[in-house]
């Protein structure tokens, strides 16, 4: 886990910056501002997305922009900044990001851009789409240019500039260019008769990279806790536009409600599903350059979060643009937290990046849930192991923290040495009122999410601003206990991660499954087979239900259905999970996808796919497995479960027994 951590943080993004990512040039390509003089650049402004730039002349939507070099400070003006380059409407500052344009389906659309930079400028992301390719456009320094189209597409589009090379694939240009695209970069929304006209919000992930320091992540230019507070009433039909102009993919996770993807898609086109096919998930996995359009319902009052469930990209990334930090000193706080944190207000003194935060204000008539409930104890233990040697925590610390949370037995104890990666699965009912105390015996304090899960918002597990307005969630302190109440309204697969000091305690194994049984049926682990993804303190890389390698051979029965849950709730890896024919790595063969995130598939999508799943972190996925009796080279005795990474990480050997044993 410390090699991992010392010599991977790059690969995930978590906080020396984004691999293939070059830092910005330094003097006035996105150096440190210089002291503020008469020449020096406008102050860019921040904005949301809420008014839309341009207007109307003669049914024509126009709009004048500048290309200039602006002066960005994401801490706020009392804080180091960057100059940069940015794109102002006319006659207004600059503005990260960019003017946020919005057309009607069918309207022309004529924009204007004048170049006051010094370098050659390629704008990506204005023209038709469906009548011709979209073409990249070339401006000159110094020159003015007009170009004019035709809103073709209805969808949730962008568009951004490059300055210097040019680069005709705009993904390409998005990995590759000289300062990002966090800049230059714009929501560009054409509406249409397929989407609902109203938007409640529309986010622009972002990424800055400086070589003086880590990564800054942003959502619409600004990091956690700068970005803009969300508020709604309870019963509100919330529509997010969600664009992911950065360079990484980032899993985005809404806390404790379900969310409807009504639209996919990216720079080029937009995916408009039916209402049948509408997926239903609580994290989903965007790609570089991906849009999306969803909705949700605002259920239950309180606040909550929205964010990127990749660690270290809602991680303490406070450190001043231009002022360099050691690997040392970023490994400390990301790994073994920073003691200056105040315990109370964790998430907004020691988290940051892709994250915003919301507020449901309660109905008049809404009560909390006082039944009586069914009592369940999970206690979290500690120990330690040796860092290993030659690595840059062994110079900090000698020892690396295991973190295990272990389900108590009713009238059971547990040992205070006793500790296990990944902790016990719990095992809830649907429809069952449940009260989980959970018993800190670590030496720091904690809380626990509970990923997945429609919960009320105290018990969400987000310090500091979980919550209800005034009654916000507090720390669990060490030799102090905290009851959860949870009423499962729906079965499912679900986990449960600490979400104080992420890299350190959920690194450290502070992480375990959930399954919620039908209220009609038994917990049948015979037939139901957990796979935990996670990080084990021991060693490098992601592991299954805490192991890699060869793990134990599994047993299943010819004609029968299992269930497989796979949950990834890593740092921030991706894995693939295949099943394939014969005792060696081979071809797949097919299962039938059940379900997503802990929502039942209906049965007109319950799709026959084959037998190759990625599972990005905070998603979890449920397949039905069902082996023929063995004979022949198409139904063979021995098949295998490989779960894929960086390679081959680890390996069930599965064995079918025919009916007849």
């Amino acid at each position: 886990m410390i090699r991992l951590l010392a010599g991977s943080l790059l690969v995930l993004g978590v906080t020396l910056g984004f691999s293939g990512l070059p830092a910005s040039p330094e003097a006035r390509d996105g150096a440190p501002m210089a002291p503020a003089g008469p020449s020096a650049p406008e102050i860019a402004r921040f904005h949301d997305n809420e008014v839309p730039a341009g207007s109307v002349d003669g049914g024509v939507l126009k709009l004048e922009m500048r290309a200039v070099e602006a002066a960005w400070h994401p801490y706020g003006e009392e804080e180091n900044g960057a100059i940069l380059p940015a794109f102002a409407e006319q006659g207004k500052a600059p503005s990260i990001p960019a003017p946020y344009l919005q057309a009607e389906l069918g309207q022309t659309v004529e924009v204007t851009i004048e170049n006051t930079l010094d370098s050659l400028l390629i704008v990506y992301g204005f023209g038709e789409r469906r009548s011709a390719p979209l073409e990249p456009w070339s401006i000159e320094p110094g020159e003015r240019a007009t170009r004019r189209f035709v809103a073709d597409a209805e969808g949730t589009f962008y568009y951004f500039a490059k300055v210097g090379a040019y680069e005709e694939d705009p993904f390409q240009a998005i990995g590759d260019a000289r300062f990002g695209s966090l800049f230059t970069s714009g929501a560009f929304v054409v509406q249409g008769p397929e989407m609902p006209e109203s938007i409640d919000g529309i986010m622009l992930l972002g990424v800055y990279v400086h070589r003086l320091g880590p990564a800054i992540l942003t959502i619409n230019g600004r990091p956690w806790p700068y970005t803009k507070r969300l508020q709604y009433a309870m019963g509100d039909t919330v529509r997010w536009r969600i664009l992911n102009t950065s360079v990484r993919t980032h899993p985005m996770h809404l806390h404790g409600f379900f969310y409807d993807v009504e639209a996919m898609g990216d720079i080029d086109e937009t995916e408009i599903y039916w209402e049948t096919q509408v997926p239903r998930e609580v994290t989903v996995d965007m790609d570089r350059g991906e849009t999306m359009a969803i909705s949700w319902v605002a259920e239950r009052p309180g606040n909550w979060l929205f964010h990127c469930h990749i660690s270290g990209h809602v991680g303490p990334n406070h450190y001043p643009i231009g002022e360099r930090a050691s690997q040392e000193e970023l490994l400390r706080e990301q790994v073994l937290g920073n003691p200056h944190h105040d315990p109370e207000h964790h998430v907004e003194q020691g988290m940051g990046g892709l994250m915003m935060a919301l507020n449901i204000r309660p109905s008049p008539d809404w009560r909390p849930d006082e039944r009586d409930r069914r009592r369940m104890r999970l206690v979290l233990q500690t120990d330690s192991v040796p860092a290993p040697e030659g690595t840059p925590l062994e110079r900090i610390s000698p020892h690396r923290r295991v973190f295990s949370p272990i389900y108590q037995e009713p009238g059971g104890d547990i040992s205070p040495d006793s500790v296990q990666v990944p902790g016990s699965p719990l095992i809830l009912r649907e429809g069952e009122p449940t009260s989980i105390w959970v018993v800190n015996r670590l030496h720091e304090p904690t809380q626990i999410h509970w990923h997945g899960l429609e919960i009320e918002a105290p018990f969400d597990g987000v310090v500091g601003v979980g919550g209800y307005n005034g009654m916000p969630t507090p720390p669990i302190m060490p030799g102090d206990s905290f009851e959860v109440r949870y009423t499962p309204p729906r079965p499912g697969s679900y986990m449960y991660h600490t979400h104080m000091s992420d890299i350190r305690q959920q690194g450290g194994g502070l992480y375990g499954p959930i399954v919620v049984v039908p209220e009609d049926e038994e917990w049948d682990p015979e037939h139901d087979k957990i796979m935990l993804v996670g990080f084990h303190p021991h060693a490098e890389g992601p592991h299954l239900n805490g192991r890699q390698g060869e793990l134990e051979t599994l047993e299943l029965n010819a004609g029968e259905s299992y269930r497989f849950r796979f949950m990834n709730i890593t740092l921030g890896a991706t894995v693939t999970f295949r099943l394939t024919r014969g005792a060696e790595p081979g071809s797949t063969i097919r299962w039938i996808l059940a379900a997503k995130d802990g929502a039942e598939l209906p049965q007109h999508r319950r799709e026959n796919a084959r037998a190759d799943m990625p599972v990005a972190v905070g998603e979890t996925y449920d397949v039905i497995v069902r082996l023929p009796p063995p004979g022949g080279q198409f139904a063979p005795r021995e098949y295998s479960l490989e779960m894929w990474g960086d390679g081959l990480l680890a390996t069930h050997p599965i064995v079918v027994r025919a009916p007849d044993g």
